[in-house]
């Protein structure tokens, strides 16, 4: 990950993509609190945690998520020595390297003083959030992306990472149903004992935790056949799992659903404030 440097001077800290950012055009976003981007900023969703921006800027169109302050004490103290939006930012750059699809970061700024945290990635056209694309009244094919989604998932498993903030609408799938992205895994981590079927079991619940329970019990166990079938090709499971698998991912879904903060009423502004 040496495409990508730190910047700090007595206000702030910065990681930005050298690659794309160079030394005058970084100063010049970063002055006055990144006044410049928010004046070309134009509001497209606010979530639990974050409002967050399309930009035209410079002749480039960028993502900007603007994190909201921490509430919790604990949370807030985390925050200060490790800003999610440096977590995002390095996770999109591990992402990159495993070709795993997300969009492309450029710059995380955190300013401790005023608990201000900014990341700005690469904006994919015409998408839709995944719980959104998989939701009763979609337009979409479910059975063709929930295959999508399957594949991708396996890929990020069997690449190593799991995150505790994976969820549905932490992807996004292209308007055209042929691609999707990984985006703001700000608590990504790595498992290095794969295979490692548990942890996929834990992956595919947390993707499809806003959207099981919205769809036909025909469909959820469809799709979690998709999964399976996915899994079974990387070598993940033996032919004679099927049933443990789905049993095992339903039961973390229903311990989710029962026993979280997390609600299918509004699940798009809800992230787990662990």
């Amino acid at each position: 990950m040496s495409n990508f440097l730190k910047y700090k001077n007595t206000r702030l800290k910065a990681l930005y993509n050298v690659e794309r950012l160079k030394a005058d055009k970084l100063k010049e976003i970063l002055a006055d609190d990144l006044a410049g981007l928010f004046t070309h900023a134009t509001e497209i969703c606010e979530t639990h945690n974050a409002l967050s921006y399309k930009v035209d800027f410079d002749g480039e169109t960028l993502f900007l998520k603007s994190y909201k302050p921490a509430t919790k004490l604990r949370r807030s103290i985390r925050e200060h020595f490790s800003p999610s939006c440096f977590d995002s930012f390095q996770a999109a750059f591990e992402l990159e390297e495993k070709e795993i699809p997300t969009p492309t970061a450029l710059l995380a700024v955190h300013i401790p003083e005023i608990k201000k945290q900014i990341l700005v990635t690469d904006f994919c056209q015409d998408t839709t959030s995944m719980d959104m694309a998989m939701g009763n009244d979609s337009a979409f094919d479910t059975v063709q992306i929930g295959a999508l989604l399957a594949e991708h998932l396996v890929r990020f498993h069997m690449a190593g990472f799991y995150s505790r903030h994976l969820r549905s609408a932490n992807i996004i799938i292209s308007k055209a149903a042929d691609k999707l992205w990984f985006i703001d895994l700000d608590k990504m981590g790595h498992n290095w004992y794969l295979p490692k079927t548990s942890t996929f079991t834990s992956t595919v619940s947390r993707a499809g935790f806003e959207f099981f329970f919205l769809l036909s019990d025909a469909a959820a166990d469809a799709w979690l056949k998709q999964c399976f079938t996915s899994a079974l090709e990387a070598g993940l499971f033996t032919k004679d799992s099927e049933a443990a698998f789905l049993d095992a991912v339903k039961k973390d879904l229903y311990k989710r659903r029962f026993h979280t903060k997390e609600s299918l009423t509004n699940p798009a502004n809800i992230r787990q404030d662990d």
